[in-house]
């Protein structure tokens, strides 16, 4: 046993080393630095070094539960990214939005960007966390803007605003300042 011990004790040390820089396979090196130390525990046992053992239980369960944190840390960098994405996507519709209700539009341009706009949200939409509360809330959002997108000025401009408001207000509550500026009647 002493010289699995030994052989053991340089497996860890490999592992050690690869869970350090190889990312991509991080899940089947720490299944193998678990059964590492699972063996080295066994060894420990059958020679009665029984602290040692215990110092390998130790290990091995704090090994799991710091895996099982990174893990989770790293699917909640996924989330904010896309989260991230989402709200991106949400305050140039928004704006957009805006812009189509406040201003004349005799090119056509604005109704263009909005659209385009809209299906770029969609886009995003689809591709965020379906459980998420903001997702909601901006699925709201599009699909009132798309109800009102194609009703004359007089009758899309508060339904509009007002959605934008309410879509200002998650966003604020989501910790973002969101600004409003007033445009120019004028504008082309």
């Amino acid at each position: 046993f002493k010289q699995a011990m030994n052989t053991l004790k340089s497996e860890r040390v490999i592992l050690e080393r690869l869970d350090e820089t190889a990312d991509h396979r991080a899940e089947r090196i720490h299944q193998a630095r678990l059964t590492n130390l699972t063996w080295l525990r066994k060894c420990a046992k059958e020679i009665n070094e029984e602290d040692l053992a215990t110092n390998y239980s130790s290990e091995r369960s704090s090994l799991k539960k710091s895996f099982v944190r990174r893990k989770n840390d790293d699917e909640g960098q996924k989330d904010n990214q896309q989260s991230g994405s989402l709200i991106e996507s949400s305050l140039r519709c928004r704006l957009a939005a805006r812009r189509f209700a406040l201003e004349r539009d005799k090119s056509g341009s604005k109704r263009e960007d909005l659209i385009y706009c809209l299906q770029e949200l969609s886009h995003e939409i689809n591709a965020s966390s379906s459980s998420t509360a903001m997702r909601a809330e901006v699925l709201k959002f599009r699909d009132e803007i798309v109800k009102w997108k194609d009703e004359p000025m007089t009758k899309r401009r508060q339904p509009i605003l007002k959605a934008c408001d309410l879509l200002r207000d998650v966003l604020r509550g989501n910790g973002l300042q969101v600004n409003d500026t007033i445009f120019s009647r004028r504008s082309k």
